[in-house]
């Protein structure tokens, strides 16, 4: 498969930005998104309406919660020191792209 030439030119220029989701790097032993929101809905000692959609998750998180504890939660559970480098980490790297 041949990358559209706008995406190798913008890559050569450094004026692409990478954007993946948490499901990159699960692989790799970080949580997902659902895993993340749930051990956060937990903290709160509530449940939340079956129907939410991931979004209102994390904003009910943040109501009940607070902001800070929250993004504290976040950086414990996304810390990656000490992850071994994944095949599509390695991947994605080989790309040449500096901005994620």
């Amino acid at each position: 498969m041949d990358a559209p030439s706008h995406l190798v030119e913008a890559i050569a220029t450094d004026s692409a930005v990478l954007f993946v989701g948490a499901g990159l790097s699960i692989g790799a032993g970080l949580p997902s998104w659902n895993q993340l929101l749930e051990s956060l809905i937990q903290q709160t000692g509530e449940s939340i309406p079956s129907n939410w959609d991931l979004l209102q998750a994390a904003e009910f998180c943040v109501s009940r919660l607070g902001s800070h504890q929250v993004l504290d939660h976040v950086i414990k559970m996304t810390d990656a020191s000490g992850t071994a480098v994944t095949d599509n980490h390695q991947h994605l790297l080989n790309l040449g792209i500096r901005t994620w």
